[in-house]
């Protein structure tokens, strides 16, 4: 009779490791990986994940460098067009805002002023968005950061050859529209 008992404990067990193993490779098998802790985005349908040896192989096709990336970012391809995006943090209780950034990040640009396209703080919905696009002769780039919420933020860009300029904005746009702070 014990051992009858112990059966039935264990079947129990055994049915929660199965959800819990099925839980955490639902969303590897979906393809539904979280993007960032801090926003809830919508990236266009067409977008492929890359890992770094196809960023680099893809970059070097079609640009003359391969786009800057951090260990953490999730980089895509979307048509011709490379996008990274990470979350960021600041150190606990700083309280440098989205206008002290930018000042700081137009110090670094304007070693090379001519290059900067755009440069503005706009507001989508109830987020503060800093926008930098940087263009040259051949290729051109979209900058992304979120003000901060609980001392982390946003971030990402979408780097793209001049001649897909129109398509690049219209993609920023969609995703910067999708962009909400998560609870």
């Amino acid at each position: 009779m014990p051992l009858n008992i112990i059966k039935i404990m264990i079947s129990p067990i055994k049915l929660i490791a199965i959800i819990i193993l099925a839980l955490s490779t639902s969303n590897w098998v979906f393809g539904q990986e979280e993007l960032s802790k801090v926003v809830n985005v919508t990236l266009p349908s067409n977008k492929k994940k890359l890992n770094k040896i196809e960023l680099s192989t893809t970059s070097k096709q079609r640009f003359e460098k391969v786009p800057f990336t951090l260990p953490n970012d999730k980089i895509f391809q979307v048509d011709n067009m490379i996008l990274s995006v990470r979350d960021l943090g600041r150190k606990h209780g700083s309280n440098r805002s989205l206008e002290d950034f930018k000042r700081e990040l137009m110090g670094v640009y304007s070693l090379n002023p001519e290059r900067i396209k755009t440069n503005k703080i706009i507001t989508i919905g109830n987020i503060k968005v800093l926008l930098v696009e940087i263009l040259n002769d051949k290729e051109g780039s979209f900058h992304f950061y979120t003000d901060y919420k609980n001392d982390k933020n946003f971030t990402g860009q979408l780097n793209f050859a001049k001649a897909d300029e129109e398509d690049a904005k219209s993609y920023i746009e969609t995703i910067l529209k999708s962009l909400k702070f998560k609870e």
